[in-house]
């Protein structure tokens, strides 16, 4: 994941943001096509010892999906599976979708 600025780390410390927050936010960076700033969202929430559910994943997944960004779809599959998380339906479409858009 690419590191969040030091911005980015002290506006999500200070609003002690939730794991809804997160997801939203991550969600809402996708559909402006930020995908660089959705991935330090998730960096970040990483970084900060938050464990990522399956909604945060999909967040991130559409909005590699959106970018047309297979690659990052990829890597967002062998995160999942790292940490145990199972992908749905709408991980998979989402995923052959950014892949198809390559």
């Amino acid at each position: 994941p690419v590191p969040a600025s030091p911005q980015l780390d002290a506006v999500l410390r200070s609003a002690n943001a939730s794991a809804r927050t997160l997801c939203r936010l991550i969600s809402e960076l996708g559909q402006r096509r930020r995908v660089e700033k959705a991935v330090a969202v998730f960096g970040w929430m990483l970084a900060a010892g938050r464990e990522p559910n399956l909604f945060h994943f999909n967040a991130l997944m559409s909005c590699a999906d959106k970018c047309a960004r297979w690659q990052l779809s990829l890597r967002i599959l062998a995160e999942m599976q790292a940490r145990g998380v199972e992908p749905d339906t709408i991980t998979m479409s989402a995923a052959m979708s950014a892949c198809g858009r390559a």
